[in-house]
């Protein structure tokens, strides 16, 4: 199974996207959270959900990594 960060890579348009654990999208209490404002962080989840990727799915995985 593919691991939802490269999803993200794909998505994002980067070999190892800055933001690939999402981090900044779902942990407040992360540096990098703090690193990117919330039309950053809108604009990250938009981009990886029009690619058609799962939202429960990234979920799924980010919980079982963190």
């Amino acid at each position: 199974m593919e691991h939802y960060t490269s999803w993200v890579d794909k998505a994002m348009g980067a070999n190892i996207y800055t933001h690939r654990t999402l981090r900044t999208c779902f942990d407040p209490g992360s540096s990098e959270w703090d690193q990117t404002d919330m039309k950053k962080k809108l604009e990250i989840l938009r981009k990886v959900l029009s690619q058609g990727y799962d939202l429960n799915r990234i979920l799924l995985q980010y919980k079982i990594a963190y």
